[in-house]
């Protein structure tokens, strides 16, 4: 089992498999035909848990309660009855589950912001520094 926190959003892959899993409600799960499928990325998209204006750690992942749909944006996510917009910070969090003894890759696009990738609750890949201002 795999559990990802993002601090933003991980970029779909250029060659994704047509019939590939959708997450739902923070979970995803990725079969040993997907896993195996020449190669083929996954996309990780569909509905991710998300946090608003704070940072989640993965152990408290499962306690989020909003959600977004993934590619797509916050800007009209609403927080305390209002859109937040486009700037401001905030968690994605993603559980992936895949059969016994598969092991997955991340492709990871260059973002422009901050990131942090957690797999099994350990730090994997961190980029750039949370910050409090634009």
């Amino acid at each position: 089992m795999l559990g990802l926190a993002l601090a933003t959003l991980l970029s779909a892959c250029a060659r994704t498999q047509p019939d590939s899993p959708i997450a739902e409600d923070g979970q995803i799960f990725i079969s040993h035909e997907h896993a195996s499928s020449s190669f083929a990325p996954v996309e990780l998209r569909g509905g991710w848990r998300f946090a608003w204006g704070q940072w989640i750690a993965p152990a408290q992942a499962s306690s989020i309660s909003g959600t977004l749909s993934v590619p797509g944006t916050w800007n009209s996510f609403s927080h305390e009855g209002k859109a937040v917009g486009g700037q401001g910070q905030g968690t994605y969090a993603l559980k992936v589950l895949c059969d016994p003894g598969d092991k997955l890759a991340f492709s990871i696009p260059s973002q422009r912001s901050m990131l942090r990738l957690f797999v099994n609750g350990e730090l994997l890949v961190e980029q750039g520094e949370l910050g409090v201002s634009s």
